[in-house]
């Protein structure tokens, strides 16, 4: 099942203002896509693997990642993966 990427506009006007860069968005969700969550505890690592599971499986859940040291976030539910600025939750 394919699930809409949505990317607010707080992290399109950091793209803008050069505060972020393109590849560096595109990276994260790259990573995101392959299971690596980023910035994480290592205790949280668990809960993202079942959320994860559950979802590729049609299930429900949630799953968070932390990049570019915490100044992007990726949420991931059964309808969309949302790339924000923490500031945006």
């Amino acid at each position: 099942m394919s699930r809409m990427l949505v990317i607010t506009s707080g992290v399109q006007d950091m793209i803008r203002k050069n505060e972020l860069k393109e590849e560096e968005v595109q990276y994260s969700i790259d990573s995101f896509r392959i299971d690596n969550w980023g910035d994480v505890a290592e205790e949280d690592k668990e809960s993202l693997k079942k959320n994860t599971d559950s979802l590729n499986s049609g299930g429900e859940g949630m799953v968070m990642g932390s990049y570019l040291q915490d100044r992007l976030w990726i949420i991931r539910n059964s309808e969309s993966t949302t790339v924000l600025l923490p500031s945006e939750y």
